[in-house]
Parts: structure tokens; sequence; C-alpha cells
């Protein structure tokens, strides 16, 4: 799903930065979702665009990412876009979100989940997922591991 948004967002950093779009995608990160504050969705960290060459140094992160951010415009995709600590942050259409998750989940059925482009290139395997619960209440140390790591 995320592909949609982050390709619409790299696009418009490609255009302004003339860096092809495929370099910009891995640097769209999402934003976790949190149940106490309204966050924005989607984020470009100013210094992962300096790190890949994709920006020119110079003047400090923060003023780079006001310039980049007034740049940008909001689009049918994007609905609002705004500046945070060396980052730049965006704000997803909420209506065209939940039409393309209902269209994907019909359309993939139960493969929905499994298959994103971000993941296309790493080899598929079976992977072990162990969990441990350690009592919280008692101060953690390395016994707790004990249980996890005899098996």
């Amino acid at each position: 799903m995320a592909w949609l948004f982050r390709r619409s967002i790299a696009a418009q950093l490609s255009r302004i930065l003339g860096t092809p779009t495929e370099k910009l995608i891995p640097m769209v990160s999402a934003v976790p979702v949190s149940k106490k504050q309204q966050t924005l969705d989607f984020r470009v960290s100013v210094n992962s665009l300096l790190a890949d060459d994709c920006l020119k140094s110079g003047s400090n992160v923060q003023s780079r990412a006001k310039t980049l951010s007034e740049q940008l415009t909001c689009d049918d995709v994007v609905t609002e876009i705004a500046v945070g600590q060396g980052t730049i942050n965006f704000k997803v259409n909420r209506s065209l979100l939940a039409e393309v998750v209902m269209q994907a989940i019909s359309k993939k059925g139960s493969k929905y989940g499994i298959d994103s482009e971000l993941f296309r290139d790493y080899p598929c395997g079976r992977v072990i997922v162990e969990f441990s619960s350690p009592n919280i209440a008692k101060k953690f140390h390395a016994g707790h591991l004990r249980s996890t790591i005899i098996d």
C-alpha cells in the first residue's frame, strides 16, 4: 500500500532534486502511528538526502528542510507537508488510502500484506520467532534469557 504514497512523494522530490525516483523511494519512511496524537504519515530525512548525495551540502539541515518543503506541493495523494526536526513530513489523503487498501484486499485476498514493493528483492524463507516473557515487575537480568537460550 505504502508504495503508492512513497512513489508519489519520491516523484515530487525527484523533479526538484534531479535524482531518480527509484533511489528516493527507500528514503521515504512511514511514521509510526500514535493513539495519543495525530501524526503525519511519511517522513524524509534531509540527512539521508545529504548522505546519498541527493542534496549538495551547504547551510544547516533545518533550513534545507524548510527550503525543500516550500518547493513541494500538495496533490491528490499528499494533503499536508510540514517541516520537522531535519525532516520533511507528509500527510496522505485518507479517502484515497482507504480506497487503495480496499481494492488491494479484494484483489489479493489471502495474499494481502505479503507482497510488497520494498521487499521484492529480499529472499523469501522461513523464520522462527521465539517469544520470551520475563516478569516485568522484577529487575531484568541475564537469567531471564535462560529459558529462551536453553531450548
